[in-house]
């Protein structure tokens, strides 16, 4: 029940954009708006969820990740009647700033509440059934605008405030179930709430000493964490916490910078560019499109910690690229709209086949005093990057064309992969409190085998390469392992113990740092450091 309920919160974002891109061409001829005042509408309330993820991040880490999903329920079906309602560019500007607000804040505490609350060997599959929900909706707004333009005879200013306002039951519903959900256990713990956090945690782990051995390890946790403000978050101090600025802000910019939220807004825009004139066909080769979009989500999922995060964003980003270059040539080569479509629900497969990990990693790289504000920045750099795609996309498309946007955005496709690769470190399987350790011990794209086994992690969800002891690495200069003494060392050695109980000491090679005062060498041992 709260997978269910918190995933369904993404729901309200995904049904907007399916229902807008029936309801925008209605509502442009119902109130006589310009392309400017569509672009604003559109793309206006990613720009507003972007600034009200702020607020709303300070509220999670205040109130709890219960309590502030709640109220952006209650504030999101607020401006979803009011849009229902408007007569005019000025309200519907202000409604969309409150479905806005309640849309940021769902993107800001949901993943959090749920990264958690859940195991860490299924957390990615069950953080990640929150963007499942932003493509089921995607796929029933279209289905529910083709349903309502075709199958209702009644004015078009009828049918475009029909679609809206039935977006405001579903945060309604969400608000009344969230009452029986439990508390996020870390939340409470890092608030010394320890016998509630205990209670909460046995609503989802029934052995008592799993229990118990979790509430000890967040304990400790907390007591090496403190709040963290914005501007700590922003202008982090901390190795650890420089990476996970570096990887959140990452993930959040390329995901949408491939252009992926406007090519679903848009389709019925790209279909008449292409020759379909009739807006109900426009509709109905939507669906397609939502329907791959959906697709790609249930294949992701269940690989997320099977095969791991960094696989499937490398894979997924080269198959944007493929199909981002042929819907480029595509137009030039002015193929029928059949073939347009194939290729565009094709890439809305592969954007999902990565897409999940941007609203999944930001949430597993902080610790639990900064999560709910690096959430927060990291949905509104995501959804600041989509809004303005989004207002501008109609605008270039008309000025340049179809060919030079996809092949604009086929070229930052293929700068993402190689972004992923350099940086984007391996999460599955391990623990939030271990995450932490590996990003303030490691180098960007290295917590791979050697890290986790130095550290004493074994993961058995990302396959069996992971469970085998790092090759050794035995300096020529001298009969001691290289790194002997380390930190590390003394990890991998404390780890071969436990396991074999013998006295072999098994070490990897080490990273030198400066900060190290067990490496020999090092000034702290009153030596010259030679690297």
């Amino acid at each position: 029940m709260c997978v269910v309920t918190t995933s369904l919160t993404s729901l309200l974002l995904g049904y907007d954009v399916g229902i807008m891109s029936a309801a925008l061409p209605l509502m442009r001829d119902s109130l006589d708006l310009t392309s400017v005042q569509v672009g604003v509408i559109a793309g206006g309330l990613n720009f507003i969820a972007g600034v009200g993820s702020v607020p709303f991040g300070i509220l999670a880490d205040w109130l709890g990740r219960r309590t502030s999903m709640v109220w952006a329920c209650v504030v999101f079906a607020t401006g979803t009647v009011m849009m229902s309602a408007s007569t005019d560019f000025l309200v519907l500007l202000i409604a969309r700033a409150a479905m806005g607000l309640g849309v940021g804040a769902t993107f800001v505490i949901a993943p959090v509440y749920l990264s958690e609350l859940v195991p860490p060997e299924v957390r990615g599959a069950l953080v990640c059934c929150f963007d499942i929900c932003i493509n089921v909706g995607i796929l029933l707004g279209f289905v529910g605008g083709y349903l309502i333009d075709t199958g209702i005879s009644a004015p078009a200013d009828f049918k475009w405030r029909l679609m809206i306002g039935v977006g405001a039951l579903p945060p309604i519903v969400i608000a009344f179930a969230a009452q029986f959900l439990p508390r996020s256990p870390r939340w409470l713990v890092s608030h010394g709430l320890l016998s509630e956090a205990e209670y909460a945690l046995s609503r989802v782990i029934p052995d008592a000493k799993h229990v118990a051995e979790e509430i000890d390890s967040m304990t400790h946790a907390a007591l090496q964490e403190s709040s963290a403000s914005y501007s700590q978050v922003l202008f982090p101090r901390t190795k650890s916490m420089r990476r996970a600025l570096h990887i959140t802000l990452g993930l959040s910019i390329l995901q949408q910078i491939t252009g992926s939220e406007a090519a679903i807004l848009f389709t019925p825009m790209i279909l008449r560019g292409a020759g379909v004139t009739s807006t109900s066909t426009q509709l109905l080769w939507a669906l397609p499109v939502g329907v791959a979009k959906l697709i790609g989500e249930l294949i992701s999922v269940p690989l997320l910690d099977k095969v791991g995060r960094r696989p499937l964003l490398i894979a997924g980003g080269l198959m944007q690229f493929v199909c981002l270059l042929s819907l480029a040539v595509g137009f030039v080569q002015k193929w029928h709209w059949h073939f347009l479509i194939f290729i565009i629900s094709g890439f809305m497969l592969s954007f999902e086949i990565g897409a999940p990990i941007a609203w999944l990693m930001p949430s597993e790289v902080y610790n639990s005093g900064s999560r709910g504000r690096a959430q927060s920045i990291s949905v509104t750099v995501n959804r600041v990057v989509s809004g303005l795609i989004l207002v501008s996309f109609p605008i270039i498309l008309e000025w340049v064309g179809p060919p030079m946007v996809f092949g604009t955005f086929a070229g930052l496709a293929l700068f993402s992969v190689v972004w992923y690769n350099l940086v984007i470190p391996e999460t599955a399987g391990l623990s939030l409190e271990e995450i932490t350790t590996l990003l303030r011990e490691e180098s960007f794209g290295h917590l791979s085998e050697a890290s986790q086994f130095a550290a004493g992690i074994r993961s058995h969800s990302v396959g069996a390469r992971l469970n085998k002891p790092p090759r050794l690495f035995v300096s020529r200069s001298t009969a001691r392992p290289r790194g002997y003494g380390t930190l590390q060392w003394a990890a991998a050695r404390e780890s071969k113990l436990k396991e074999e109980g013998g006295n072999l000491a098994v070490p990897v090679r080490p990273r030198r740092t400066r900060s190290d005062p067990t490496f020999p060498g090092t000034p702290a041992h009153g030596g010259s450091l030679r690297l």
